[in-house]
């Protein structure tokens, strides 16, 4: 019976001892696992970290491609508008050029033109300077026969006349001698009176004006009278300005229609004969230039005032300018 209990207990004892080992080997395990975990734990943290940043870092390099690829493409449409520019730029280079060749070509032509023009007055300037000569020699022939014509009246007329010429050599003082040509003249009007005398020296005086030139200084005599020169600008209650025709041409060209049938219609002031010719050459003038823009006409500084208000008031249609203008200068009949 003791045996008995004796190996009970010590089977007893050994299956303690295992359960005890077995115990110790689970917490181990156990241990052990938590452990793991822990670290498994601590890897994932890592990961996610890793990832996130990764991500981050992804993302940055996603904006910085966009940013290089707009900047990319802003380059490529400067270059294709660079481009672009460089042939207009050429294109407007040899049109430039081909007007360049164009206007020296007119130049020439019009160097010639002017050339030829020159030629041409400085004839008429020969034919002028030699009509003058001429025209001062007949204003002293006929001061000369003017000047013999009034000795004769002036010497007993009367008298002279009824004794004839014979006798009025002797009458006549001493170194006063009579003009062949009215010697003539009163051999074959012996019968003449005083008032036909009278009636000669006017005509002779009378065809002295009409010969003399206005540049020439008075003769000696001071009986010849020469008009004053007129000044522009000056009004003439006797004088009636030339009617100018309105240019057919302008109302045709549509460069025209849009400025100079207003600047056609008003004249400030009566500008005289002289003013009216500088506007019929300044209407050919826009004539020649094909009645273009305002920059081709006549540049104000070789124009006269008046003309200048005219044209500012009419022609560019500033405001400001109006009061200048008056219903009174309407010159349509004018023009």
């Amino acid at each position: 019976m003791s045996l008995r209990r004796a190996a009970s207990l010590a089977s007893v004892y050994s299956k303690a001892r295992s359960i005890a080992q077995l115990s110790r080997r689970v917490a181990e395990l156990e241990e052990q696992l938590s452990l793991r975990g822990q670290a498994l734990e601590h890897a994932e943290l890592g990961l996610d970290e890793l990832m996130n940043s990764e991500n981050q870092r992804i993302q940055f390099l996603e904006d910085e491609r966009k940013q290089v690829f707009n900047k990319n493409t802003e380059a490529e449409i400067r270059v294709e508008r660079y481009k672009r520019r460089v042939d207009e730029l050429e294109a407007e280079l040899e049109e430039l050029q081909a007007k360049s060749n164009d206007v020296k070509i007119e130049l020439e032509v019009k160097a010639e033109g002017l050339q030829r023009r020159v030629d041409e007055l400085e004839a008429e300037l020969q034919e002028l300077r030699a009509a003058r000569e001429d025209m001062n020699t007949s204003v002293r022939d006929c001061s000369g026969l003017l000047l013999n014509a009034e000795v004769v009246v002036s010497a007993e007329g009367m008298q002279q006349q009824s004794l004839g010429i014979s006798h009025a050599e002797e009458i006549l003082p001493v170194g006063i001698t009579i003009n062949p040509d009215l010697e003539a003249t009163m051999k074959n009007q012996s019968c003449g009176t005083a008032s036909t005398a009278d009636a000669e020296v006017a005509v002779l005086q009378q065809s002295c004006e009409e010969t003399a030139d206005p540049s020439d200084p008075p003769v000696e005599d001071g009986t010849a009278v020469r008009p004053e020169r007129f000044k522009p600008g000056e009004v003439d209650s006797n004088f009636k300005i030339k009617k100018l025709e309105y240019p057919e041409d302008a109302l045709r060209s549509k460069n025209a229609t849009q400025w100079f049938p207003a600047a056609f219609q008003y004249l400030n002031q009566d500008l005289g004969q002289d003013y009216a010719a500088l506007i019929e050459s300044w209407v050919t003038l826009e004539r020649c230039k094909n009645w273009a823009y305002s920059a081709k006409g006549i540049a104000a500084k070789n124009r006269p005032k008046e003309l200048s208000y005219w044209i500012t008031n009419c022609r560019y249609n500033r405001p400001g300018n109006d009061p200048r203008l008056q219903e009174d200068d309407l010159a349509l009949n004018m023009m």
